[in-house]
């Protein structure tokens, strides 16, 4: 019995006009307080979480990619954005500037 591959077509998430500064004087607080690696995930269903990388969860990250989630260093220029895109994360460090412009989700990134 043959299986056909499974394919999942990748789409930019689509974002409505959203308090992104708000979201940023958030995180920033949140870096102040010792959590250094600040995410925004943005899910499949397009509902937006925001938080912080905890040890566990960067160590999983480490031993399932090979990569390090590093913390951010100026929580006022970027921040982690992790993507839930068809089965696909997406995670990247990302300016504000372009979260706020919608650049990190159009498709001419």
């Amino acid at each position: 019995m043959e299986f056909p591959d499974v394919y999942h077509p990748l789409k930019k998430a689509v974002i409505p006009d959203f308090n992104w500064e708000l979201v940023r004087k958030t995180l920033v607080k949140v870096h102040s307080q010792g959590n250094e690696c600040i995410a925004i995930s943005v899910q499949n269903n397009g509902e937006i979480l925001t938080g912080a990388f905890d040890y566990e969860m960067r160590n999983a990250y480490k031993n399932a990619t090979g990569f390090e989630i590093e913390p951010i260093q100026d929580p006022e220029k970027e921040v982690y954005i992790l993507i839930k895109n068809a089965g696909i994360d997406q995670l990247s460090v990302e300016s504000w500037e372009n979260i706020i412009s919608g650049k990190v989700f159009s498709d001419s990134k």
